[in-house]
Formats: C-alpha cells, structure tokens, sequence
C-alpha cells in the first residue's frame, strides 16, 4: 500500500472542509437573497400600485386616450408598465402596447382577484411583450362600486440580472474566502508538516547512525520539545555506540592477534568467523562462508564439533596434523617435501548470539612444543641414563674382573685400566658438556662479555684446535672472508661454536675433504657459513640436529668418540649472543652451518 505523505493526507480533508461550507453557504445566501429580493420586487410593485391608483383619473377610466396617456406618462424613465382595465376586463389604457391590439384581460388570475375586491399578484409569460412578467393588480373603487382595475408589472429579467449580478458577487467573495482559507490551510499544513519531515530526516540519519547533522527544530512547542529529545537521544546513542564500536574493535583486535587459532562455525558447521592464527595455521587465505571440513580437512575437528552441537556441551580433544613444507626439486625436477608434526589441543564450546543463533566456537591451542618439550626431555632421561651408564658399566665391569684375580696378570691389567681410563674420560666429557649447557643456558637471560675481534683470529684459533684431526684425515681448510672482518662476540665461546662444529665436520668427512667457512658484513649482522662435503644429513633428522644426545648414527658417533652434545653446545652459544644458526644439507651432498650474529 502506497502510503501518502502528512499534507497529502490533511490537505483534502481541510479543502473538503473549507469548500462544503462554503458551497452550502453559497446555496442559502443565494436563496435568502433570492428571497428578500422577491419580497422587495412584490412590496415595490404593491407600493407603486397603490401610489398610481391614488392619481388615477377615475372618472375618465373608461376614455381610452386619456387612460393611455396617463400611463405613459406615469411609467416614464421607469421599467414598470401600466395598465388600466375595465370592470369587463376590456383595456383603457396601456403604457407599452396600444389598447386596441390588446385581448380581453378579464381572464388574467390578477384581474379576477382585483375584480373581487382583492389584491392580485402573478407571475407569467406575457404574449404581448413576449417575456415573463410580474404583475400586481388593485381594484379602482367608487361609491357606485368596482369602477376598474389597476395593474403595474414589471419585466422579471431585470430582477433575474440584479440577482445574477447579485449572485456572482456573493460567489466572487466566497470564492475570495475560499482561496484565502485554502492558502491559510496550506501554509498551516506546511507549517506543520516541515517539522514533521525535518523529524523524519532527523530520525532516519539516527537509525542510519549519522549524528553530524542533528540540530533542534524551530516549530511548535511540541515539535521543538521533541527534537530536543531526539538530540539528547542520538547524543546518547552515539556515546553508546561509540562505545560498542570500540569494545568491538578492541575484540576484533585481540581475537586477530590471539595466538590460539579461532573458528566460529554454525550449525551447519560452516564458518562464520576466524581468527589470523586459524587461516595460517590451516594454510588459507579466506574461510568465512566454506564449510569446516572444506578449510581444515580434518576428520577428528569435525567430529568434535558435531558432538558439541549433539550433547549441547564443551568438548576437548587432541588431534596430530602433518604439516608440509620446504618442497625442493630433484635433479629429475621432482618435489620433495618435508613434513613436520603438528599437535592441536581442541576446546569446543556452544554459543547463542544476539539474534538466537546457535554458533560452535573451536578453539586450537598449539601443543606441538610442549609436546616436543616433553619427548626431549624423555629423550634426554634416557639418553643420560645410557650414556651414563655405558661408561659406568664398563668401569665396574672391569673392575669387578680386575677384583677376580685379572690384577695379577700384567697384560690384561694394563689393558683394563686403558679401558677404564677412556671410559673415565668419556664419562667425564658428557659431565662437563652437560655443566656446559647448564652454563650457556644462563647465559641466555643475562648479556655476555662481548669484544669486537676479527673473524679470521677466532677461525684460525680453531683450526689450530683441531690440527691434529685435520692433518691426520688430510682435509683442506679454506677461509673465505676479509682479513679484518669484526664481529661482536664472546672470544672463548664464539671459538668453542666454531671447535665443535669443525670437530664435527672432521668427524664425519671422508679424508681428502674440504671444510670451508665463509663470512660477510651486512648493516645489522654478520653471516658466517660452514660447509663441508661430508655424507650429509637427512632430511627427516635436520629438525632435530641440535637437540641434546641426539646423532644421527648413535653406534659411529660414539665410536669416534661423539657424546650428541657438540651441536647443541653450539646452538646454545648462538642463542646465548642474540643470534640464529640453522643448516642445510641432504643426505650424499655436504652440510653447511649458517649463523648470523647481530652486528
């Protein structure tokens, strides 16, 4: 239904109002005035009547050229016309029309009356002057009687043209009264509504949240009072709604900044909000409007959320992703992928919003560190335990036979304390790598003594260190860096990072390689590289080459004398400088040690 607008719809009530009254004003002042003048018209002609009946030669009434001039001359410069009658309704005398040519009158209802003593009045078509007419007719009275008739009539269309003159001014001034009024209406509705449509202005910028604009209404008491209050409302409204927008910036934010992955899903499971940390964690660029199973390609997070939504009550769960990264490409242009393992602690919950929808909120805590922390630590239990307990093994072993009655022979005396020796010094070497790592974990929280030396000083220190490995695999040692190249560092552990990876790297290289260390100055670090073209290392052990007590062949790394600690001594000396060291490498094709440290 098309609705109309305020003066639309009062308008034509106040037309319909004004133009009724005045329509039916208009009928009765024109009957009343059609009224009063007929009354006039019969008193005038009754006056006349009786003023020329005062004058009338009577005793000449039947003499018709006296009769005749008698009335012409009465009914000069005037309209009306006379006519004199005799009792036998025969003409004597006429002011408009010769006598002779008139009819007997005796018929005319207004002779009849006046014949019968009575005052007669009609209204009709005269043949003679051939118009309507209005006649009144006395009776001429003598002492021997009705003597005659007397008879004044005027044209009727004169008093129709004083009436039509009459009426149209009548109409002119109610028409007047009509189109002020009219005017007046309108300009009141206008009065009225421009409020009224300033207040819908002002009410659709509210509801449209646009407070810039408002500003109180000059109009009516009422109207000013109520767009005051709308003011005072907005003004409120916007304070609120200021608030809210912020509150809910504020979520917005912390919920794209919250580590935790986030996923708000409906009933239908599909996704109506997610959090920066879900689309990375889920490798997606958009998720709002796709389905759960669609982004996360999880079967367990669905059933998890679908037992949510089915028992109406807070889930939690863990699940274990592979995640791929690092694709390369073989000599025969194939990928290659590595794969790390991710685990996901999930808590589900229901939630109603405002509009009583129900939502699923899937939050995802990363466990994989703590879940990584948790097999190093059982790794470095029993890591410890076997290390240690090799070499105590064999200590008392030894001992025990050496108890036994071997102590008396030379020979195998000898040969068991050689023993005990090397496994004393093995035991004592793991101890002292552990009190290192102890150590250079406290380094980590509080600075090092840093000195600026040259990267050369420290490389040839090492490599003067481990000469004798060197020379006796016969491997070649090359320093590619500028001679007065400075870093900031740590002298004596910085060399013991570099030791430990050479001793590494001698360890694992056939004999006749080349262990070359690189270094360039960049504006805020130094980038040091050690390579070598050892065996390499796989790809599925490169995450965890400098965790404690790992080696990547135990029975060859403790044969050339390894305890699993070298590389992540060094790490920790790395760190302990604020810096990075990662590597890389492939199993047949070298590894190189790259380490950054801040400049």
């Amino acid at each position: 239904m098309k609705r109309r607008t305020l003066p639309g719809t009062i308008y034509p009530f106040l037309v319909i109002l004004t133009i009724l009254p005045l329509i039916l004003l208009y009928i009765v002042s024109t009957g009343s005035v059609s009224d009063i003048f007929n009354d006039q018209i019969y008193k005038t002609i009754r006056e006349t009547a009786y003023l020329v009946r005062n004058v009338l030669p009577f005793e000449d009434i039947s003499d018709k050229e006296i009769m005749t001039a008698f009335s012409i001359n009465i009914s000069e410069n005037t309209d009306f016309r006379i006519t004199v009658m005799l009792p036998d309704g025969v003409v004597s005398g006429d002011s408009h029309v010769d006598p002779e040519k008139l009819e007997n009158h005796i018929s005319r209802m207004e002779v009849q009356k006046a014949l019968a003593g009575k005052e007669g009045f009609s209204e009709r078509f005269s043949t003679s002057l051939n118009m309507k007419m209005y006649y009144f007719a006395l009776p001429v009275k003598t002492d021997k009687g009705i003597a005659g008739v007397i008879r004044i009539s005027l044209p009727m269309e004169i008093s129709g043209s004083i009436l039509k003159t009459t009426y149209l001014k009548i109409f002119l001034i109610l028409l007047v009264i009509a189109v002020s009024v009219l005017l007046m209406n309108y300009y009141i509705t206008r009065s009225i509504s421009r409020p009224v449509k300033l207040l819908e202005i002002m009410s659709n910028d509210i509801s449209s949240l646009d407070f810039s604009s408002l500003k109180t209404i000059d109009g009516p008491l009422e109207i000013y009072n109520l767009s005051l209050n709308l003011k005072k409302m907005s003004g409120i409204l916007e304070q609120k709604f200021n608030s809210a927008n912020r509150r809910r910036m504020e979520l917005n934010t912390v919920f794209s900044a919250l580590i935790e992955s986030i996923i708000v899903v409906d009933k239908n499971f599909i996704i109506k909000d997610i959090n920066n940390a879900a689309l990375e964690l889920f490798k997606a660029d958009s998720a709002r409007g796709k389905s759960l199973i669609q982004v996360t390609l999880n079967r367990e997070l669905i059933e998890t959320a679908e037992k949510t939504l089915l028992e109406k009550s807070s889930q939690n769960r863990t699940i274990h992703l592979k995640e791929q990264f690092n694709n390369k490409s073989d000599e025969f242009g194939n990928n290659k992928f590595t794969s790390r393992d991710i685990y996901l602690q999930i808590n589900t919950a229901i939630i109603e919003t405002e509009d009583l929808q129900t939502r699923i909120i899937v939050v995802l805590h990363d466990i994989t560190q703590i879940k990584t922390l948790e097999r190093i630590r059982k790794d470095f239990v029993a890591n410890v335990s076997h290390e240690l307990k090799t070499p105590v093994t064999s200590i008392l072993g030894f001992v025990e036979t050496l108890k036994d009655g071997a102590i008396n022979n030379s020979q195998d005396t000898h040969e068991f304390l050689d023993i005990i020796e090397s496994q004393s010094r093995r035991l004592d070497t793991i101890i002292r790598d552990l009190l290192s790592l102890s150590k250079l974990e406290s380094f980590e929280n509080t600075p090092l003594d840093l000195a600026d030396i040259t990267l050369a000083a420290s490389v040839s220190s090492a490599f003067k260190n481990c000469s004798k490995r060197i020379q006796a695999k016969d491997i070649v040692t090359e320093m590619l860096f500028p001679e007065n190249l400075l870093i900031k560092v740590n002298p004596s552990l910085f060399e013991q990072a570099l030791i430990n990876l050479i001793d590494n790297a001698v360890k694992y290289c056939p004999e006749q390689s080349t262990i070359t260390i690189s270094g360039e100055a960049f504006k805020d670090y130094t980038l040091i590289k050690i390579s070598d073209n050892g065996p390499g290392i796989p790809g599925k052990d490169i995450p965890r080459v400098f965790e404690r007590f790992y080696t990547v062949n135990k029975a060859r790394s403790r044969e050339l004398g390894g305890t699993g600690l070298g590389l992540a001594i060094v790490k920790h000396i790395i760190l302990a400088h604020r810096g990075e060291i990662n590597l890389v490498s492939s199993q047949d094709s070298g590894t190189e040690f790259i380490i950054r440290i801040p400049s």
